[in-house]
């Protein structure tokens, strides 16, 4: 049986604009490799990590600011 962390991740964009999502993490052993307990927090962020890595992207563009706000 794998291991499997029920986790949730809150975004936060400034003051008020926050979104959560919900990840199901799965430890798969690789060969060679001692595993870290899954309970671990080092392990839980590096694992977040990786996952908005490969999964949030953004654009940006350059834009002039109009100093009469």
């Amino acid at each position: 049986m794998q291991p499997v962390k029920n986790i949730r991740v809150l975004f936060h964009f400034g003051e008020g604009d926050e979104y959560e999502v919900d990840l199901q993490l799965v430890w798969t052993k690789e060969h060679g490799s001692e595993a870290k307990p899954i309970c671990s927090k080092e392990v839980l962020q590096a694992a977040v990590e990786h996952w908005v890595a490969q999964n949030v992207s953004y654009t940006w563009e350059e834009c002039s600011v109009d100093d009469t706000v």
